[in-house]
């Protein structure tokens, strides 16, 4: 089975516009997710799955776009540009071009992603499949701390949720997890809830705080545990279970 990394990214963040490219102790945003991700061992490719805003259309191959990723890596990573807002076409597009079964997907503000925990989660889906549509750490209960939260989907998920006229295309994953035509697992749970810590870039406070963190440990270290906790950023998470089930993602 073969299964590669999404980084689910676009520019305009509407909270904090721009962020992806962001400079976090001397590399964009998205370059740390990327390089953590190329320490996987379970993975194999990573992808950026970039939200083109050349156009109102979808746009597959936009040069504009991959030129900018590429001036902020300072070389061209593999970038697949697709519609901004039809996110899942957008990750169907990457992954039927990379031949990918599934997918490993992580938003593009989650500069501190471990490496090791990604492996153990596509090393489970690999084990579960095809037992198992989608494997998350974020539901029903989010207990990582935020900015952590990633989940494995097979193509067939995506590919059916495009087929169906009214299903979202944007914030997807919400309804993916209430319509109940896929089979789900879930990642065991730290055991301490974790979920009020902040690893995730949202807000100019979190700049600040990430930035620190990483003058601090380095932008090698890659484990989350070396994170000094009491330097994060806290906030209270949903609960997605609750109510409508809100999905509170950026829509990267």
């Amino acid at each position: 089975m073969r299964i590669v990394a999404l980084i689910q990214a676009r520019m305009d963040s509407k909270r904090l516009h721009g962020k992806v490219l962001m400079d976090l102790n001397g590399m964009p945003t998205i370059k740390h997710i990327w390089r953590r991700l190329l320490k996987c061992k379970e993975l194999d490719e990573v992808v950026i799955s970039w939200g083109c805003t050349c156009a109102k259309d979808e746009t597959v191959g936009c040069m504009p776009c991959i030129e900018r990723v590429t001036k902020a890596f300072g070389f061209m990573p593999r970038v697949w540009t697709g519609s901004e807002l039809n996110i899942v076409s957008r990750h169907l597009g990457a992954a039927m071009a990379t031949r990918a079964d599934a997918v490993l997907r992580i938003t593009g503000d989650c500069p501190l992603v471990d490496p090791t925990l990604a492996d153990e989660m596509v090393r489970r889906y690999r084990e579960l499949w095809p037992s198992c549509d989608v494997l998350t750490n974020w539901y029903p209960k989010a207990v990582w701390p935020d900015g952590l939260d990633m989940d494995v989907q097979s193509v067939e998920v995506l590919q059916r949720i495009l087929s169906i006229k009214d299903f979202p295309k944007e914030e997807y994953l919400g309804d993916m997890v209430k319509c109940g035509l896929f089979k789900w697992n879930v990642m065991p749970y730290p055991s301490e809830d974790l979920s009020s810590f902040r690893m995730t870039l949202d807000t100019s406070a979190d700049h600040t705080a990430l930035s620190r963190i990483l003058k601090t440990i380095g932008n090698d270290s890659w484990n989350w545990l070396d994170v000094p906790l009491d330097m994060l950023q806290r906030q209270k998470r949903p609960d997605y279970l609750s109510g409508a089930l809100e999905v509170k993602s950026e829509r990267l």
